[in-house]
């Protein structure tokens, strides 16, 4: 028997370079594809990663907090602050002003 050495693997011919208008025609589908799927996904994450947990006594869907103490609610609709009483709760009286009389 008789070994004979292997045949070189042939070489794959030299890729052609893209024209000008191959390669802005490619830039601008990816840009495309980046601004359809990136930045929805972006804007998810930064919006979830700003959130944050209600505060106790937050009622959830409203701009009423309650207070755990005296039993009555604070609206707050942007402008002002509402104390609204609880059914049956004492009646509010406002604290005195910091070392006034």
């Amino acid at each position: 028997r008789m070994v004979t050495a292997p045949s070189p693997t042939p070489t794959p011919p030299a890729a052609a370079e893209a024209s000008l208008v191959e390669r802005v025609v490619s830039a601008c589908t990816g840009a495309l594809l980046t601004s359809l799927v990136v930045t929805p996904l972006d804007v998810v994450k930064t919006r979830w990663q700003a959130q944050t947990p209600d505060p106790p006594g937050v009622v959830r869907g409203t701009n009423m907090v309650k207070c755990p103490t005296c039993g009555w609610y604070t609206y707050d609709n942007g402008l002002m602050q509402l104390p609204l009483p609880k059914r049956g709760s004492k009646p509010f009286t406002a604290p005195p002003p910091p070392g006034g009389h």
